[in-house]
C-alpha cells in the first residue's frame, strides 16, 4: 500500500500546475456527472392521488400520509395530492380503509359506535343528524353518475302533522357541477329526479329541483314526473343544435380536406317542426259508383189485359190513381185495354274509407347554410362550392332552403400567432438539444485532449535512456570518459526501471501507447531530461567541460559522483 502511494506522488510530482489543475477538473467533472446522472435516474416520478379535493378531505389525506410516513407532493392549489407512480393504487386502498375521501360529506358514519354521543341527544338532535345523513349518502350516489364531478342535496322533511289536510308534502333541491365537456341529457336528468324521489319517504319527482352550478334549471314540463319527448325549450333546442352540428361538421370536414384548413366557414340552422299531428279520413262512395255494394234489390210488376172502360184498378188513394212509370192502357167504351206497370227497388251499402295519419315532431321545416370563403381561392370556385354543399345537405327549393356563399379576406393573425409560437417554442426546445449534445461532447473532448496530453508527459518521462559512443568525456579519476559513461547509463537505466515499476499496475508503457495511438517522442530531449533529473552533478561536469576551452585556466575539482544502486 505504501508503495503505491509512493508511486502515486512520485508521479504527481512529476506532472507539471496545468496538468495537476486538469487532472483535478476532469476527475471532479466525472464524479459530478455520475451524481447528477445517479440522482436523475433515482428521482421517483409522482402521479395524481385524488385532485379537486376540497380543504377538509385535502387535509385529512395529508395527516392520514405524514402518520404513514409516505413522501407526497402538493399541486394546483393544494386541490391535487401527488405519491410516487408505484404506490398509487396500494395508498388508495389504504385510504379507503380510513373511509377517505369524504368529498366533503357525512353520511350514515355518523352513527357508527363512537362517532356521536348518543346519551342525552334530543329527538329534535336524532331527526337533524339522520337528515345530514340521508342528504350526504344522496350527494355521494349522485356522484357516481357518470358526467356528475360533484352533487349537493338538500331536503325539506317536514313534520308529521295529526291533521291529513295540514300536512306538507317533502320537497328536495339538488345542484350539480358537472365535468368540463359534459351536459346531462333528459334521460339522466330523469334518473336522478327518480333516485332522489325514491330515497325519501313521501317525495314525489314533481317536487325535486335541480339546478347546475352556472344557475341554469333543469326544468321539466309542468305536472310531468317523465317526458317522453323533447317537448321543453331546452330539450327541443339541445336536438336542433345538434343536428346543425351534425350537417355542418360533415359540410366543413369536406371543404378542409378540399381546400385546406382556415380557407372556409360553414354555419347551418335548421327550423324543424315539434308539433304532433293526428289526422282521420273518412271517404263515402256514392250509390251506383264503381266501389259501391248492393245490399237487396227487388221487382214488383202488374199487367192486365180486357174490354170496357179504363178503369185502373188497384189500391184506392193517391197511388192508386197516379200512372205508373212503365203502365200502358187504352181507353174508350167497348174497346179492348191493356195495363202493365214494374217497380225495381235495389238497397246500396253505405261504403266509407278512413284513413288515419300522424305526424311525429321533429320534421325538417326549413335548412339556411352559410359558407364563407377565403379570397385566398379563385372566385370561380363559388358555385361549385355552393352546388355541392347544397346536394351534401339535401337541400330543396320547394321546402324554402337557402345557401349563400361569399368570398372574403379571412383575419388569420390569430393563428399565424399561434403557429409563430409554437414553432418559437420547438427552435427553443432544438437549440436546448443542441446544446446539451455539444456540451456533452465538448466535455468529452476535453476530457480526452487532457487525458492524452498527461498520459504523453508520462510517456516521456518513462523512456529508457541509450548512452552513445560518441559521449563526451567527464573529467576525474581514471576511466575518463567510459567510466562516467557507464555511470549515466545506468542511472537513466534505473530511472526507466522505476517509471517502468510504476506503471505495471497499468499494463505498461507499450499498452499505454497502443491504446491511446501517441505519437513517437523525441528521444534526444527525453535523454536530456533524464540525465538532468537523475544524475544533476554529471550533467554539471558535461556542461563545465564544453564550457571552458582546452589548455584554458584551472577549474575547481568536483568529486565522483557515486555509482546508482
Amino acid at each position: 500500500m505504501q508503495d503505491l502511494r509512493a508511486k502515486a506522488l512520485d508521479i504527481w510530482t512529476q506532472l507539471a500546475p496545468w496538468q495537476r489543475f486538469a487532472g483535478i477538473a476532469i476527475v471532479l467533472t466525472t464524479i459530478g456527472m455520475f451524481v447528477v446522472m445517479g440522482l436523475w435516474m433515482s428521482e421517483p416520478k409522482y402521479a395524481v392521488l385524488y385532485r379537486d379535493l376540497n380543504e377538509r378531505d385535502a387535509a385529512a389525506i395529508v395527516n392520514e400520509l405524514d402518520s404513514q410516513r409516505v413522501p407526497y407532493q402538493l399541486a394546483e392549489g393544494g386541490t391535487a395530492i401527488e405519491v410516487e407512480e408505484d404506490q398509487v393504487a396500494a395508498i388508495r386502498l389504504r385510504l379507503a380503509a380510513q373511509n377517505l375521501p369524504q368529498g366533503g360529506t357525512i353520511g350514515y358514519e355518523m352513527f357508527d359506535t363512537g362517532s356521536l354521543g348518543n346519551l342525552g341527544m334530543t329527538e329534535f338532535m336524532q331527526r337533524v343528524n339522520f337528515q345530514r345523513a340521508l342528504e350526504g349518502e344522496l350527494s355521494r350516489t349522485i356522484t357516481a353518475v357518470e358526467g356528475v364531478d360533484l352533487a349537493r342535496v338538500h331536503l325539506v322533511l317536514p313534520e308529521e302533522s295529526l291533521f291529513v289536510d295540514n300536512q306538507q308534502p317533502p320537497k328536495a333541491s339538488v345542484i350539480l357541477k358537472v365535468k368540463p365537456g359534459v351536459k346531462l341529457n333528459t334521460t339522466q336528468v330523469q334518473s336522478i329526479r327518480f333516485l332522489v324521489a325514491n330515497s325519501v319517504e313521501g317525495l314525489s319527482a314533481d317536487n325535486i329541483t335541480l339546478v347546475d352550478v352556472d344557475g341554469n334549471l333543469y326544468e321539466l314540463p309542468e305536472g310531468q314526473a317523465e317526458a317522453t319527448l323533447p317537448s321543453i325549450t331546452g330539450g327541443i333546442m339541445e336536438m336542433e343544435r345538434a343536428a346543425e352540428l351534425e350537417k355542418q361538421n360533415n359540410v366543413q370536414a369536406m371543404l378542409d380536406s378540399t381546400f385546406g384548413p382556415n380557407k372556409t366557414v360553414v354555419r347551418v340552422n335548421i327550423e324543424m317542426n315539434w308539433d304532433q299531428e293526428a289526422s282521420q279520413t273518412e271517404t263515402y262512395a256514392p250509390a251506383g259508383e264503381v266501389g259501391s255494394v248492393i245490399r237487396s234489390s227487388s221487382r214488383e210488376e202488374e199487367s192486365w189485359e180486357g174490354t170496357g172502360s179504363s178503369v185502373m184498378g188497384g189500391i184506392t188513394g193517391v197511388d192508386a190513381n197516379a200512372p205508373a212509370d212503365d203502365a200502358t192502357y187504352q181507353t174508350g167504351e167497348g174497346t179492348s185495354g191493356v195495363y202493365n206497370r214494374r217497380n225495381d227497388t235495389i238497397n246500396y251499402e253505405v261504403s266509407k274509407e278512413v284513413r288515419s295519419r300522424t305526424v311525429q315532431p321533429g320534421s325538417v321545416e326549413r335548412i339556411s347554410v352559410a359558407v364563407l370563403m377565403d379570397e385566398s381561392l379563385p372566385e370561380e370556385q363559388t358555385d361549385a362550392i355552393k352546388t355541392t354543399v347544397a346536394a351534401a345537405l339535401g337541400l330543396s327549393e320547394q321546402r324554402g332552403d337557402v345557401i349563400e356563399v361569399q368570398r372574403i379576406p379571412f383575419d388569420i393573425s390569430y393563428y399565424e400567432q399561434e403557429l409563430a409560437q409554437f414553432q418559437a417554442q420547438q427552435q427553443q426546445d432544438f437549440y436546448i438539444r443542441i446544446g446539451i449534445i455539444v456540451g456533452v461532447l465538448l466535455g468529452l473532448g476535453l476530457i480526452l485532449f487532457f487525458t492524452r496530453k498527461i498520459l504523453s508527459d508520462m510517456q516521456k518521462r518513462m523512456m529508457p535512456f541509450v548512452v552513445e559512443e560518441d559521449t563526451p568525456a567527464l573529467p576525474g579519476e581514471a576511466g575518463g570518459t567510459q567510466q562516467s559513461a557507464a555511470v549515466l547509463q545506468q542511472n537513466a537505466n534505473n530511472a526507466y526501471a522505476r517509471a517502468l515499476a510504476g506503471a505495471n499496475g497499468h499494463g505498461g508503457i507499450d499498452d499505454f501507447e497502443n491504446f491511446f495511438q501517441l505519437p513517437p517522442p523525441d528521444e534526444a530531449e527525453l535523454r536530456l531530461r533524464a540525465i538532468a533529473r537523475h544524475s544533476p552533478d554529471v550533467v554539471a561536469s558535461i556542461i563545465e567541460e564544453w564550457a571552458v576551452p582546452d589548455g584554458g585556466g584551472s577549474r575547481p575539482s568536483r568529486p565522483e559522483p557515486e555509482a546508482a544502486d
